[in-house]
C-alpha cells in the first residue's frame, strides 16, 4: 500500500468515527484539524454536525496541540478529540487536576510520528507555497509539490518537540487509529551552558529578547489560570514593563507553575516570536521531577500529580 493511501485510510477512520459520536449523540462537538493556508499549516477545528466531518484533516501538518480548548470545549457537553500523543498527554494532565471529567471527553487517538514546523523549511531548501501535501511513510515525512515526493530528513523539518518525543501512541484513547514506528528520540535541541553563572548568563540573554507578548502562556494547554500571576494587580508579582529583571521573574515563576506538569508538546517554543528556547527549559525541569520523583506527567489519570502529594520517602533538599 502506498504512503498516500494509509494516510487516506487513516484519515477516513478519523472521518468515520467523528461523524459516528456526533450523529449518535454521544458527543456533542468533535475537535479536530482543518486545511490551513497551506498544504503543511493545519488548523484547529470545532465540528458540531456530521455532515462537516469530511472538513477533517489528519497529516504531518496537524501541529497545534487540541489540548487546550478541551476544558472550554468540555463545559458545553461532551467533546471528543482527534488527539496525538501530547494532547493526550494534556487532556490526562486536565483530568489529573480535576480541570475536566473523565467522562466528560472521547479521545480519538491517533499514532503520530511527528509533524512539520513550517519555520524550519527554508533552511531545508524547501518553498512552502510550492507544497501540496504532506504524509508519512514510517517515522520519515514526506513533502509532496508538483515536481514529486522530497524526503528531506525529519530531523531537519520536524518539530523540535517531535524529535525528543517518546510518546508517539496516546497514553489514553477510547478508539485508536494507525500505529506508530519504533522511534528513537534525539537530542537536537541547543546545548545550555554547565556552570552556573554561565547557565545564568545564557538565561538572562534569552529573556532580554521577550517583548511579553504571553505567546507561550495563551497556547499551552496547562495555562488554565482564570486570572494570570502576570496580570494580577494585587498582589503584583511582576510588572508590565519589557525589561530583564521583570522578564526573568515572568519566565522563572512560569517554569515553576508547569514543573511536574508539561508535557513537552513544545507548543511555547513554536509560537515564540524571538525563538527563545523554551522547550530546552521544560525539558530540563521535567528531567529532575521524573529524577526525583519517577513522575512523567500526562501518562495516567488515576495518578495523582507530583506535587498534590507528599511521601515519606520523598527525598528533601540537603541540610
Amino acid at each position: 500500500m502506498s504512503v498516500q493511501a494509509v494516510l487516506a485510510n487513516q484519515l477516513a477512520e478519523v472521518r468515520r468515527e467523528a461523524r459516528r459520536v456526533l450523529e449518535s449523540g454521544e458527543v456533542k462537538t468533535v475537535l479536530g484539524y482543518r486545511a490551513g493556508p497551506t498544504a503543511v499549516r493545519a488548523m484547529p477545528a470545532l465540528i458540531t454536525r456530521p455532515e462537516d466531518t469530511d472538513l477533517l484533516v489528519w497529516s504531518p501538518a496537524c501541529a497545534n496541540n487540541l489540548g487546550l480548548y478541551v476544558r472550554q470545549a468540555a463545559l458545553e457537553g461532551k467533546v471528543a478529540v482527534v488527539a496525538k500523543g501530547c494532547d493526550a498527554r494534556s487532556i490526562v494532565m486536565l483530568i489529573q487536576e480535576q480541570q475536566i471529567p473523565r467522562e466528560s471527553v472521547y479521545i480519538i487517538g491517533v499514532a503520530c510520528p511527528g509533524v512539520v514546523d513550517p519555520d524550519r523549511l527554508a533552511d531545508a531548501g524547501i518553498r512552502e507555497e510550492k507544497l501540496t501535501g504532506a504524509s508519512w511513510d514510517g517515522a520519515e515525512i514526506v513533502l509532496e509539490s508538483p515536481e514529486g515526493e522530497a524526503r528531506p530528513g525529519r530531523e531537519s523539518i520536524a518539530k523540535m518537540a517531535c524529535l525528543t518525543c517518546d510518546v508517539h501512541t496516546p497514553p489514553l484513547y477510547d478508539i485508536l487509529i494507525g500505529e506508530a514506528p519504533a522511534i528513537e528520540p534525539v537530542d537536537g535541541l541547543s546545548p545550555i551552558p554547565e556552570g552556573t553563572e554561565d547557565r545564568r548568563a545564557f538565561w538572562a540573554k534569552q529573556f532580554d529578547r521577550c517583548v511579553r507578548c504571553y505567546a507561550c502562556r495563551q497556547v499551552c494547554p496547562s495555562c488554565y489560570c482564570t486570572v494570570c500571576f502576570a496580570d494580577r494587580a494585587s498582589p503584583r508579582i511582576v510588572s508590565k514593563r519589557i525589561r530583564g529583571q521583570e522578564n526573568w521573574m515572568y519566565h522563572t515563576v512560569r517554569a515553576m507553575h508547569m514543573a511536574g506538569r508539561c508535557v513537552e508538546c513544545g507548543e511555547c517554543e513554536r509560537v515564540c516570536p524571538v525563538g527563545i528556547p523554551l522547550l530546552q527549559m521544560m525539558r530540563e525541569l521535567g528531567a529532575e521531577v521524573d529524577e526525583l520523583f519517577a513522575f512523567k506527567p500526562g501518562m495516567d489519570p488515576e495518578a495523582e500529580p507530583v506535587f498534590g502529594v507528599f511521601k515519606n520517602e520523598d527525598e528533601g533538599p540537603e541540610p
